[in-house]
């Protein structure tokens, strides 16, 4: 029997690389047909374009970020009330269904009408992305989110990327640790393919350069940008030494750069995240920029650095709780403490030094340890005896 998965967000979740992996997961492993409500952003991926077995249903489309960074915060009512008649007649139906949501605005309306349809047949799933603290949030989200907490233990399984989160999220709201798992932000490791061509942005890289890479939008205090930088000035005189950020910055970034005018740090606009695959191969060392300003920074779980290794490209960054017990193995790169630039260019040259041509090395590491491939085999486990 095939099952219906209504995955349903009030936020543009198909950037989110991992949605990718569980939409082919709900569709091949448990025989379902996916129905995916977002705020869509046409530009963003096409990943999800031409899958058999899936289609959307989007709360509101714009055509790119920017139209939608315009309008996000009009018409938020609006947008509950359409999130409202998604849910509805999914609670309604005598069909099997599951309702999977990254957003915890969803579960409160997921909650809301369970106590109103009370028939059983609707797995309910919240997959936490963010780690949330309540003293961040405005009132009406602090109202919906203590509503979560109080009855967590009403839906079906609760999925966290961290270990440090789960706690975390267990101390808030008693949650049920039965209902919980652990679902990092990784991927499969990265085919060997010697045919992909390196991406357009290279050209502008001297021939043999050593490419350090930031990933992501950035700016604002939760990054060590400043820090980073003034290890980059630092290196300057080393020719061969380049810094990469692919991504979006915010104006206070963009006249930090302009006063700098360094000739070793170059910035390149949001690429479509498929094209990534035409950068990873070609780049040599990545680089998490975040610090502890906050929990969800301290306990971070970017799915930038599972690619980064799943390609063989070993990381920097800074010595967080989040990140310490992943750094298990020198393949993997290591972490420093980025308060203080000369760590940052001790690291850098320590790396370079040590630069392997072969990233099967580490690959092979990824592959045995951090490949999603088995955590989505104990998540069927789990799925399955709920659908049953």
């Amino acid at each position: 029997m095939k099952i219906k998965v209504n995955i349903i967000s009030i936020n543009p979740i198909t950037v989110i690389p991992i949605i990718r992996y569980l939409v082919d997961f709900f569709i091949k492993n448990l025989n379902s047909h996916v129905e995916l409500t977002e705020v869509h952003v046409k530009n963003l991926n096409n990943y999800f374009n031409s899958i058999e077995g899936f289609s959307f249903n989007n709360i509101v489309e714009y055509n790119n970020y920017k139209e939608f960074k315009s309008q996000a915060t009009k018409s938020k009512l609006n947008k509950y009330k359409k999130i409202c008649k998604r849910i509805v007649p999914i609670l309604k139906s005598k069909q099997k269904q599951l309702i999977y949501t990254a957003d915890y605005q969803v579960v409160f309306f997921i909650l809301l009408f369970q106590k109103i349809y009370k028939q059983r047949k609707v797995v309910t799933v919240y997959h936490q992305f963010e780690l949330i603290e309540k003293d961040k949030l405005n009132r009406l989200n602090l109202f919906f989110y203590s509503s979560v907490l109080k009855n967590i233990n009403k839906l079906d399984l609760v999925i966290f990327p961290e270990v440090n989160r789960l706690n975390y999220f267990t101390n808030e709201s008693g949650l049920n640790m039965d209902k919980a798992f652990i679902l990092p932000n990784t991927c499969n490791v990265a085919k060997s393919n010697k045919q992909i061509q390196k991406h357009t942005l290279f050209n502008q890289f001297p021939t043999g350069s050593f490419i350090i890479t930031h990933l992501g939008s950035v700016g604002g205090l939760q990054h060590f940008f400043s820090n980073f930088i003034e290890a980059a000035e630092k290196l300057e005189n080393n020719k061969n030494i380049v810094f990469l950020f692919l991504g979006r910055k915010d104006e206070s970034i963009s006249k930090f750069i302009e006063n700098k005018k360094l000739t070793n740090v170059f910035f390149i606009d949001s690429i479509p995240h498929q094209e990534l695959q035409q950068v990873y191969p070609f780049i040599d060392l990545g680089v998490i920029l975040y610090k502890g300003t906050g929990l969800n920074y301290e306990y971070c779980a970017p799915n930038k650095l599972y690619e980064l290794w799943a390609n063989g490209v070993p990381v920097i960054g800074h010595t967080l709780k989040g990140l310490s017990p992943l750094f298990n193995n020198s393949e993997k790169g290591v972490l420093v403490d980025f308060d203080n630039s000369d760590n940052i260019v001790d690291a850098i040259i320590k790396l370079k030094e040590l630069q392997k041509k072969d990233k099967s090395l580490l690959q092979n590491l990824f592959n045995d340890e951090l490949s999603i491939n088995s955590y989505l085999i104990e998540l069927q486990g789990k799925l399955q005896e709920l659908l049953n």
